[in-house]
């Protein structure tokens, strides 16, 4: 590798791999962006290969998360930036690794098989409407369609072979309201112009949008948008609970309109909002995030580090791949192309 270069999944796979073979093991650090701390990385994970040639993940320990989480705290004070409680930087960081490995489909929600899947395999045809959070964590790329896929190969019948991806019009506002954050100059000189975190994972949802619309590999998948701008947007744009109300209006609105008699599901990771949609008469299937702790004792292994390296590059800004380099998710000029392609740039190489 080299400084500017762009790289892509399969050319980062080749690095990491190759450097892993050397070293026995890389630890993978990241900065806290959005406390506005760039010259301080805390290690994020750290990656091996087991004899199976499988990469083997490994998670900070919560009482690492928390030390890290004090310096920042007290490095933080004396500036403009709000301080935040110690506790709940560190419940940030956990819950943006645990999204960014959701992300990478290397961890699955605890009730995927049972509360999700027993629904929708029992349909050839299915539409699903997601929440916001469903895009903006990926769920429906990295768990859903693989976990169909698996589940078809085991058994044909009955198991969706047709799925139509109804995105409700306020869910792309939300997205698109969320990729358009960046920072200012007057907030954080340093990263001026780079989009924050919500602005990273709205972009990466954008992504994910594409990827559904343009890839060949997912058979029988098809996505709309349903529903439109209210007029009284302006009402509610503000009010969380609202929102959700209306996005429910909007799936229940296109259901019964066209008088779909298979499965028809509004899908979400917040409870709340599940339980809400089945109040209302809307099937709705509620997928429930792993704690941080759980997947700590967990076995994580996959065979594409590349991507959860690239997921921890969206969560955290830029990443330092311990021995090899410093890979950046942004810098001025990218490209929608470089998105499609997942690509990072070289910003240091060690």
């Amino acid at each position: 590798m080299k400084e500017g270069e762009l790289i892509g999944p399969h050319e980062l796979k080749q690095v990491l791999s190759k450097h892993l073979d050397t070293l026995g093991n890389v630890s993978i650090q990241a900065p806290l962006l959005e406390y506005h701390v760039s010259d301080k990385y805390m290690e994020v994970l750290k990656v091996e290969k087991n004899e199976d040639g499988k990469f083997v993940y490994h998670l900070p320990k919560s009482y690492s998360i928390e030390s890290f989480a004090h310096n920042v705290h007290t490095s933080l004070r004396g500036k403009k930036h709000k301080v935040i409680d110690t506790v709940e930087i560190k419940i940030n960081i956990e819950g943006w690794i645990r999204d960014g490995l959701l992300r990478s489909g290397l961890c699955r929600h605890a009730n995927l098989k049972e509360d999700v899947m027993r629904f929708i395999k029992s349909y050839d045809d299915v539409i699903l409407a997601p929440d916001t959070n469903i895009l903006l964590d990926c769920i429906i790329t990295s768990i859903l369609l693989p976990e169909i896929e698996e589940e078809i190969n085991e058994e044909l019948k009955g198991c969706p072979n047709w799925i139509l991806i109804a995105i409700p019009k306020l869910v792309m506002n939300e997205v698109e309201r969320k990729a358009i954050k960046k920072y200012h100059r007057t907030e954080f000189l340093a990263k001026a112009g780079w989009p924050k975190y919500d602005g990273r994972i709205g972009q990466r949802a954008l992504q994910e949008i594409l990827e559904l619309d343009t890839n060949i590999k997912y058979r029988g998948v098809s996505i709309m948008t349903i529903g439109e701008i209210p007029s009284t947007f302006n009402s509610f744009k503000n009010d969380q609970t609202r929102w959700d109300s209306e996005i429910r209006l909007q799936v229940r609105d296109f259901i019964s309109k066209i008088s779909f008699h298979k499965g028809a599901f509004f899908i979400t990771q917040d409870r709340v909002n599940a339980m809400m949609a089945r109040a209302e008469g809307l099937q709705s299937l509620y997928l429930q995030k792993p704690e941080y702790k759980d997947l700590m004792n967990k076995e994580l292994e996959n065979e594409d580090a590349a991507r959860v390296l690239y997921e921890m590059a969206v969560t955290f800004g830029d990443i330092i791949v311990e021995g090899v380099g410093k890979l950046s998710i942004f810098w001025p000029g990218k490209h929608v192309g470089d998105w499609e392609k997942s690509r990072v740039m070289v910003t240091e190489v060690f």
